[in-house]
């Protein structure tokens, strides 16, 4: 599938799958085809990747803050994904969640100094919040957790720490710290995805 990355450049084929094949396999998910679920959320990280580096490169976001990122636009299409008009493309809809998603780290960065509104719309900056906290039961999502993992989601997702700040919180690595994150946030999609989870 070849596409153009969010600055226009155009990037080399990276999915056997098209973007009608994508919304497909989309449709498909909503009428509880967990195959198809699973093949989508396998091609959307590496397209996200490309078709985002710019942006990616213009605001100096790491490659380990970018996976955050990423994970996080996971999180946000499955929680979202009733949204979805489906007689619409998708890849169009998860692009306009990881343009905000990206808008997110950056206002979590700055915090509260004002923003250069050339890069970032007033527009923009409302339009997406953190997809956990837009879910009402929240704490229940959060307590299927273990404690220490329930705290590392809870503190980088919702209240905003980086990770190297909790690593100091907790006396232990980064890379533990994002290691604890991301799986974490890949059980969360996964229990999402069974028509039994509480939402």
């Amino acid at each position: 599938m070849g596409v153009q990355d969010a600055d226009g450049r155009a990037s080399a084929p990276l999915s056997r799958f098209s973007g009608a094949e994508l919304s497909i396999l989309m449709r498909a998910a909503l009428d509880g085809n967990d195959g198809a679920y699973n093949k989508l959320l396998k091609q959307l990280p590496p397209l996200l990747r490309i078709v985002f580096r710019g942006k990616f490169g213009k605001y100096g976001i790491s490659a380990g803050d970018q996976e955050d990122i990423i994970q996080d636009v996971l999180i946000a299409i499955h929680l979202r994904r009733m949204q979805w008009d489906s007689t619409m493309p998708l890849l169009p809809w998860v692009f306009a969640i990881t343009h905000n998603k990206i808008i997110d780290e950056v206002r979590r960065r700055v915090r509260f100094r004002e923003l250069d509104r050339r890069f970032l719309p007033i527009k923009d900056i409302h339009e997406e919040t953190v997809a956990i906290n837009a879910v009402h039961d929240v704490g229940r999502v959060l307590e299927t957790l273990p404690p220490r993992n329930r705290k590392i989601v809870s503190s980088i997702r919702i209240e905003g720490y980086s990770a190297r700040e909790l690593a100091q919180q907790l006396g232990i690595s980064e890379v533990a710290v994002r290691i604890v994150l991301h799986r974490s946030l890949k059980g969360l999609i996964k229990a999402f995805g069974s028509d039994k989870a509480v939402l």
